[in-house]
């Protein structure tokens, strides 16, 4: 009864925010981003969108890609080059509600899932034809198996393989997740560390360690040396939007909540509130990682999701 319970809860609003953005990508004009993508790079060639032969902030290399390929069977029209993302929306929808899938309380669930699934400015971009809408899908699906990765003790390398590469996916979808990639590589090496220093007898017979080692070594170096060259080049003809102005609260933080509220003038006290409760979250966050491995004794192997999503969650923080 649960599970059928569950079942409805997830796909009644899931159909309301996906008939909600389908609606928009079909009535909605192409903004001047979007044209400009689908003029600049959609009706180019594929190896040219790879390659940036035409040099443009504007190209979602991932997003150019589908655009390019819906439009060379479907009927040309918004919708169809605003198809990548809706099915991005698709996906996100099913990751982040498979991603909160241990909290027993059914609403309590749908709750955290609402908050990930109702910020209108991400509904906004879910109908756009923009790489935004297929970096967050691809985002949620590589911490969904990160998770799997840490939690289950089968199919390890299949998992941290999955993960990697959805996060590489991530970025080529919109380069900012860059920061997100090598916050997960970071929580990865310091986890091959970990295990080749203190677990070197259960280490060294692990396939999926050093399969996965090499693995993300070479993805890692693929994406660092396709990415980095084509940021350079964006920064030297100053097509390269990085770092604030006023430092990071006001920049990353209180942006984020103003842009969030949609423009909306709420009371000065509201977005004070908003601005408060991000780093508050994160410091309770932590304080329940610590309680569960000083307190109730648990190992980092049943603490190790948490952790590493405080981790990437810090990395990301100070990258911004």
């Amino acid at each position: 009864m649960q599970k059928k319970i569950e079942k409805y809860v997830v796909i009644l609003p899931s159909l309301v925010l996906l008939t909600y953005t389908f609606i928009r990508a079909w009535k909605l004009s192409f903004t001047i981003d979007e044209s400009t993508s689908f003029i600049y790079y959609s009706l180019d060639t594929y190896k040219h969108i790879i390659q940036f032969s035409r040099l443009e902030s504007n190209n979602h290399v991932l997003n150019s890609i589908l655009m390019k390929f819906f439009s060379s069977w479907l009927p040309l029209s918004e919708l169809t080059l605003r198809l990548p993302s809706l099915l991005s929306q698709v996906v996100y929808v099913l990751f982040t509600w498979l991603l909160f899938r241990d909290i027993k309380h059914t609403w309590f669930r749908l709750a955290v899932w609402l908050m990930l699934n109702m910020n209108p400015y991400m509904l906004d971009f879910f109908s756009l034809a923009r790489g935004y809408a297929q970096s967050w899908a691809l985002l949620a699906a590589s911490l969904y198996y990160l998770r799997q990765f840490i939690e289950l003790n089968r199919k390890r390398f299949v998992y941290i393989s999955l993960s990697f590469l959805f996060a590489a996916l991530s970025v080529l979808a919109s380069f900012p997740v860059l920061y997100y990639y090598l916050a997960l590589i970071s929580a990865w090496l310091c986890y091959v560390f970990y295990m080749t220093v203190f677990k070197w007898e259960q280490a060294k017979g692990a396939q999926w360690l050093w399969a996965g080692t090499i693995y993300s070594a070479f993805l890692t170096i693929a994406l660092l040396a396709y990415c980095l060259k084509i940021l350079f080049r964006l920064d030297q003809a100053g097509f390269l939007y990085f770092g604030g102005i006023s430092g990071f609260w006001p920049d990353t933080v209180k942006s984020l909540i103003d842009t969030t509220l949609y423009g909306i003038p709420y009371p000065v006290f509201v977005n004070k509130i908003l601005q408060y409760m991000l780093p508050f979250t994160l410091v309770v966050s932590i304080s329940y990682l610590a309680y569960n491995l000083l307190k109730k004794k648990k190992s980092l192997h049943q603490s190790g999701f948490l952790l590493a999503l405080n981790a990437i969650i810090v990395q990301i923080g100070r990258a911004s």
